[in-house]
């Protein structure tokens, strides 16, 4: 059966927008001033050809000194388990510390600080395997 719809038109325009117009829409954006700075984050790639240069190192070291005596060494670039274990301490601390100014100032929250140090953890854990 038909019936009658109404349909709005699109609220779109053609050609660019202009300054002051550009302005106005980033002034009441809810992103303003997130993505403005750039972030330059190690690429695959770099961490895979700084991983074949410090095994090359590490085989010529072997090779001059012995096995035992390099592995007394630490690490020259730190593994994936590493780098997210070590952030996501930095998270937990960081929720763990704004627990501790709530109670101090008298304002009562919901959040589990165990659960959200947990949550932290894996999430900057898949983060670190991601990366």
């Amino acid at each position: 059966m038909v019936e009658r719809t109404l349909i709005k038109p699109p609220r779109s325009r053609l050609g660019p927008v202009d300054a002051k117009e550009r302005a106005i829409i980033q002034s009441v954006s809810p992103l303003q001033g997130k993505y403005d700075t750039p972030v330059d984050r190690e690429s695959a790639a770099e961490v895979i050809a700084a991983k074949a240069a410090d095994a090359a190192a590490t085989a010529e070291e072997v090779a001059e000194k012995g096995v035992e005596e390099v592995a007394k060494r630490e690490r020259k670039t730190p593994s994936v388990w590493e780098k997210a274990g070590k952030s996501a301490m930095t998270a937990a601390t960081g929720s763990l510390a704004s627990m501790a100014v709530a109670m101090v100032l008298g304002k009562k929250s919901g959040a589990n600080p165990l659960q959200t140090g947990a949550t932290a953890f894996v999430r900057n854990l898949i983060g670190g395997l991601m990366r």
